[in-house]
C-alpha cells in the first residue's frame, strides 16, 4: 500500500481479512503496517491507496509462523516497490 498522513507519503503493506491465526471472532479487520514508520497516529486521518494484491490469507500453525510469513512477506513486497519505482 501507499499511504498519505499529513501530506506525508508512506509505504507498507496491509491485511484485509479476518485473521484466522489470532482471532475466531470471523470479523472483517483492516490492518496497515507502514514500513520505517514509528510514530502513534491513532485518530488520524489517513489514506490508503491499494497497489497490488500479495497473498491469500490463511490460518498458522502459531504466531510464530505467522510472524516468519509476515517477515517474508515484507521482504517481497519491499523488493517489489524497489522495482516499480512508485512516485511519491
Amino acid at each position: 500500500v501507499k499511504s498519505t498522513i499529513e501530506n506525508a507519503v508512506v509505504f507498507g503493506m496491509m491485511n484485509i481479512g479476518n485473521r484466522p491465526t489470532v482471532d475466531d471472532t470471523k470479523r472483517c479487520k483492516m490492518e496497515v503496517f507502514i514500513f520505517d514508520f514509528n510514530r502513534s497516529i491513532y485518530n488520524e486521518r489517513i489514506t490508503v491507496y491499494l497497489l497490488k494484491y500479495h497473498r491469500k490469507e490463511h490460518p498458522f500453525d502459531s504466531i510464530e509462523s505467522l510472524k516468519v510469513q509476515l517477515q517474508a512477506d515484507e521482504k517481497d513486497i519491499r523488493d517489489f516497490m524497489r522495482l516499480a519505482e512508485f512516485p511519491q
